[in-house]
């Protein structure tokens, strides 16, 4: 289902939530824009639950895990500290721009094969696959292996924990610690093998590198996909702001920035643990409860911006929420921009020319509470007719 509504009912109510799951710590929702903004920098709020006081590797649904690796969402300063350090001294903003010319290639291949098909899916198409290729590009992922990737990546950010889910995170770090073995003994230009040669004192263990991989896979595929498919319908939506974009693609930056504030793809963020009892606005929470941040419905609280439901072009978005705020903010947030950036402008210029048969109909939306995007956008591709020229 679309969350907004439902979100909207909560805001309402107030600014936090309890829940109670059963044989799990309780819960706090956080809905409004200043208590998710006190939440996000409150270092009381820790990302492991061991830190206040409970066992190890509780996850917001309701299961423990041993087998998820640590990385930087599951770690607190210093540790996260000095790896973000670490992780930003390769992951540059010109090795991001240098990836522009082959992701614009990579998707503008990917939409030529939909229209030479008359049509497909333009999440399972294009949607998934673009970024998965960006990002495996980035780290030195054989492309073939992305399918791997994909059904591993589905299944951790699933709502329902299980055996499945334990077995997707022991079968991805099992793979990511073969690659990064294989990479240590042959690097190539990739991030991935930049992280692993790195000539300064402080390095990356292996357990490090796995765990960085891992996140950049699980974030910079799902998250990325669910953004751009979000994007694509709101566009095919809105013949309006389709037009603008096409008459003058200088606006897409904007466009993408608005985009992420109303249909951020991280609908919640993951847990945080406060480590002490913490007042956050009026509510008291104790130590060891666990605290999540609904960004989509902080994005929407109108004491913050003005009709927040309204998808403005020329809205100032500084300061929303889509990426995460304070130290744990998106550290892959420059690629899925660009990303975002090249996706919309090889969309807007196939999208006037398809016809989506559930436009005016339910969507079907991905499950589970972390990421947010419709789950199929099924087309059919039809030619554009010939421009005559006069005499």
């Amino acid at each position: 289902m679309d969350p907004h509504s439902f979100l909207a009912e909560f805001r309402a109510a107030g600014a936090l939530h309890r829940i109670e799951p059963a044989g799990a710590p309780p819960q706090w929702l956080v809905t409004t824009y200043r208590e998710a903004r006190q939440v996000l920098t409150d270092p009381r709020m820790s990302k492991r639950s061991d830190a206040a006081g409970l066992e190890p590797g509780w996850l917001i649904n309701g299961s423990r895990s041993d087998a998820q690796p640590e990385y930087l969402l599951t770690l607190d300063p210093p540790e996260h500290t000095r790896l973000r350090k670490l992780v930003m001294r390769s992951f540059t903003g010109a090795r991001i721009e240098g990836l522009r010319p082959r992701a614009t290639h990579m998707a503008q291949e990917l939409l030529d094969a939909v229209k030479a098909r008359g049509g497909g899916d333009l999440v399972d198409d294009f949607a998934l696959v673009f970024p998965l290729g960006v990002i495996c590009e980035l780290l030195g992922v054989p492309r073939q292996d992305g399918a791997e990737f994909h059904a591993w990546s589905n299944t951790i950010v699933a709502p329902i924990a299980g055996v499945e889910m334990e077995s997707a995170f022991t079968d991805m770090t099992a793979y990511l610690r073969t690659l990064v073995s294989a990479k240590r003994a042959d690097p190539g230009d990739d991030l991935l093998s930049g992280l692993i040669t790195d000539v300064t004192d402080d390095k990356l263990t292996d357990d490090e590198l796995v765990g960085m991989a891992f996140l950049l896979l699980i974030a910079g595929h799902s998250t990325t996909a669910a953004m751009i498919a979000s994007a694509t319908l709101k566009l095919m939506r809105r013949p309006h702001l389709l037009a603008t974009l096409r008459d003058d693609p200088g606006q897409i930056p904007s466009a993408v920035e608005e985009f992420i504030r109303q249909d951020s793809p991280v609908q919640v963020t993951t847990e945080r643990f406060a480590t002490a009892t913490t007042t956050i606005g009026d509510v008291q929470i104790a130590r060891g409860d666990m605290v999540i941040v609904a960004l989509n419905s902080a994005n929407r609280d109108a004491a913050r911006f003005s009709m927040p439901d309204e998808f403005d072009l020329s809205r100032d978005t500084s300061g929303h929420l889509g990426w995460g705020f304070g130290i744990h903010r998106c550290v892959g947030a420059p690629l899925a921009r660009l990303e975002a950036q090249i996706a919309l402008r090889a969309l807007i210029e196939v999208i006037p020319n398809v016809e989506f048969e559930q436009l005016d109909t339910a969507i079907q939306w991905l499950p589970g509470l972390l990421v947010h995007g419709p789950a199929h956008l099924p087309v059919r591709y039809r030619s554009p007719e010939p421009t005559s020229v006069g005499r």
